[in-house]
């Protein structure tokens, strides 16, 4: 009789433990219905009809929120034509020896925008006097596509339709009449710089040109905006151009 009562108050007991776990299962389960009731309400009244009982979907929301945000565009590209006479090279054509005016060969050494050369003189003769002027240079031989001989005005179209679309161009020269005749062709936007160390021009007549669209550039200046750029950031030689030593080399594509 001692052992039938045992055997009974131990099943007893397992069926009491039994039913307190399964309330506890229970209680969890409303608990967390409830929960997600209360959130699902709550982000329905925050931000329109949402099914409360509907899983929140974090991941997916965000991947649409970061998809339609709009990548930022790469900043302008700065790209120069400089004339070769009277603003790289004194009396270029004239004088016996190529050598840059006093004051350029530390910035054009260390030039942070891709630049062309455009000259009157022919091709072979403008080599010569650039590569006597300076050892970085050399790369300017008669037949590089970065420099231009004849007609400024042609050389400067042929350089505007070689340029990407985010490129932004600025002609520095001593000669007012092209630069003033750039300023009226529709196909080419561009800056214009009249070079005021060249003394081809007079300041005065410089400022009645172009409907004043042409600006004065002293050599210092000019000098520092090689080196720095036009006031957008520093564009080093080699995110556009192949480079060893910092000097200029040939382009990568149609730069």
């Amino acid at each position: 009789q001692s052992h039938m009562m045992s055997k009974t108050r131990s099943l007893v007991w397992l069926l009491v433990s039994l039913g307190v776990h399964a309330s506890a299962q229970m209680a969890r389960g409303l608990s967390s219905n409830a929960y997600k009731s209360t959130v699902g309400s709550r982000l329905a009244m925050t931000h329109g009809n949402l099914d409360p009982n509907r899983p929140i979907q974090r991941r997916r929301a965000t991947t649409r929120l970061f998809s339609s945000v709009t990548p930022p565009l790469p900043p302008p590209l700065d790209v120069v034509v400089i004339g070769l006479e009277d603003v790289l090279v004194p009396q270029a054509g004239k004088s016996a020896k190529g050598e840059l005016f006093k004051g350029l060969d530390f910035s054009m050494r260390r030039a942070s925008m891709p630049y062309y050369v455009v000259t009157e003189l022919s091709k072979e003769e403008a080599s010569r006097y650039l590569n006597e002027a300076a050892e970085y240079f050399k790369d300017f031989t008669p037949d590089s596509p970065r420099l231009y001989s004849g007609d400024k005005l042609e050389a400067i179209k042929a350089i505007s339709k070689r340029l990407p679309g985010n490129a932004k161009l600025h002609i520095v020269d001593k000669d007012v009449d092209v630069l003033e005749t750039v300023a009226s062709l529709p196909e080419v936007e561009a800056d214009l710089y009249y070079a005021k160390w060249s003394g081809a021009t007079e300041v005065d007549d410089v400022f009645k040109r172009a409907s004043g669209k042409i600006a004065l550039l002293e050599k210092d200046e000019f000098a520092g905006t090689m080196q720095w750029g036009f006031g957008l950031g520093d564009q080093l030689w080699d995110t556009y151009l192949t480079s060893n030593d910092g000097a200029p080399m040939e382009p990568k594509g149609k730069i």
